[in-house]
């Protein structure tokens, strides 16, 4: 993908692939839930993450292309457009509610491709992946921004639909498994 070439809609497609593919791979691990201890002594119940605590979806403030700036404006409609908004706490996320997160789909970059150094550790320990947050992040950023290379993004959707095969099958119980880098 290069700046000018790639459109906004295509941009927000290929953000909607990455979106799903790390959404299975965080969905195969289970791992928030039941393990994260501040998201149990912040919420104390089901579907909340403790780790969002700002307005993440503000992202990507400095000054951008003029087709960067279309496609974030089109993100965010689609973020708004595509959350089931209810009352937020103060001083938390716009869209983080009593009962979790309110995007369903769009969620930025920040806010899909984190995970806390607990998590990441358990991926390498557990099924010897080795996550970067600043590297999804960057990528998801790259996307929107039109800086990625489709190329780069296919290589890296890659590895995390293997690196999410590879829980889903729980093949990390053989300990001979060759360390995937995401």
């Amino acid at each position: 993908m290069t700046e000018t070439h790639v459109g906004i809609y295509e941009r927000l497609a290929i953000y909607r692939k990455a979106e799903v593919a790390l959404r299975d791979f965080f969905s195969a691990t289970n791992y928030c839930l039941p393990n994260c201890l501040q998201s149990k002594e912040k919420w104390g119940r089901p579907k909340n993450i403790g780790c969002c605590n700002g307005n993440a979806f503000e992202f990507l403030k400095g000054k951008k292309d003029a087709e960067t700036r279309k496609t974030i404006k089109e993100f965010k409609r689609l973020q708004k457009e595509n959350a089931a908004c209810q009352n937020h706490r103060e001083g938390e996320c716009d869209y983080h509610s009593e009962t979790g997160c309110q995007i369903e789909r769009y969620l930025s970059p920040l806010c899909l491709g984190f995970v806390c150094s607990p998590y990441s550790i358990h991926l390498k320990n557990q099924y010897h992946i080795m996550y970067s947050s600043y590297g999804a992040i960057s990528l998801l950023q790259g996307i929107l921004e039109g800086r990625e290379k489709l190329e780069e993004v296919n290589v890296w959707l890659t590895k995390v639909r293997k690196a999410t095969e590879r829980v889903k099958q729980e093949q990390n119980k053989k300990g001979e498994l060759e360390e995937i880098v995401i």
